[in-house]
């Protein structure tokens, strides 16, 4: 298979929602950009302006810098006669995710981009965690999905990974059934009590506010046994732990 490098004006990096490693893209066979290192990395979606593509310099002005594997097989393929097919592009996945059993979530750090780690499902990134640093009141991990309701993919942000993990997982079930405005209902299973945490306390992270903290009567629970999310005031909120 010929490879055919993604090349917006001399600048072939970018960065992606996994992280801010640059990787190199090329062309798969339905004409999207992936990765040179893997089948299944995509650029942000910000990439269609051609200022979120890089030159290999300002990637590796960059804290994170350019992915390893990436320019290893850049290398290969400038090396490469133009008639010479491209070696094999895709890293083969972990072997936990290959052991996995079909809609079995396996969740695992990044190898080469620390304080990311990916939820992954039937082989592909189900989400992805960033760990944004313990200064972030917001909640330290921030978890992606392109199944989040957000346009930007974001699930929202917590204390620990096994919660942004859970939430990510609950995108992935079957839909919990909605009332009459739309809204996902309270969970009202006794039994699951025990599970619900406090992800956010008196406080929200609206869009239109810019997505700041901001105080509010209301906070955002969720049921750690069957995944529902919602918002409330209600006394027992006062009582209920707050996410590890």
């Amino acid at each position: 298979m010929t490879t055919t490098l993604v090349n917006i004006d001399g600048r072939i990096w970018a960065s992606t929602h996994s992280g801010f490693v640059f990787h190199a893209f090329r062309l798969n066979e339905d004409g999207n950009p992936v990765a040179l290192c893997r089948k299944n990395v995509i650029p942000r979606s910000g990439t269609t302006r051609h200022d979120w593509w890089s030159t290999a310099e300002f990637a590796d002005s960059t804290i994170n810098g350019r992915c390893e594997r990436c320019v290893v097989k850049l290398d290969a393929h400038t090396a490469a006669a133009p008639a010479t097919p491209a070696a094999a592009d895709d890293e083969p996945l972990p072997q936990p995710v290959q052991d996995a059993a079909p809609g079995e979530f396996v969740v695992l750090p990044e190898t080469d981009n620390p304080g990311t780690t990916i939820v992954w499902r039937d082989g592909d990134h189900a989400g992805v965690i960033n760990d944004e640093g313990p200064a972030m009141t917001r909640g330290r991990y921030a978890a992606w999905s392109p199944r989040a309701a957000r346009r930007d993919g974001v699930a929202g942000f917590f204390a620990s990974v096994d919660e942004a993990a859970a939430a990510i997982k609950s995108l992935w079930n079957p839909p919990r059934p909605t009332g009459r405005n739309g809204a996902t209902p309270t969970c009202r299973e006794r039994a699951h009590r025990p599970t619900w945490r406090v992800v956010v306390r008196n406080a929200n992270y609206s869009a239109f506010n810019g997505g700041r903290r901001t105080p509010s009567p209301y906070s955002q629970l969720r049921c750690g046994a069957c995944g529902a999310s919602w918002r409330s005031k209600a006394a027992y909120v006062e009582t209920t732990p707050d996410a590890a």
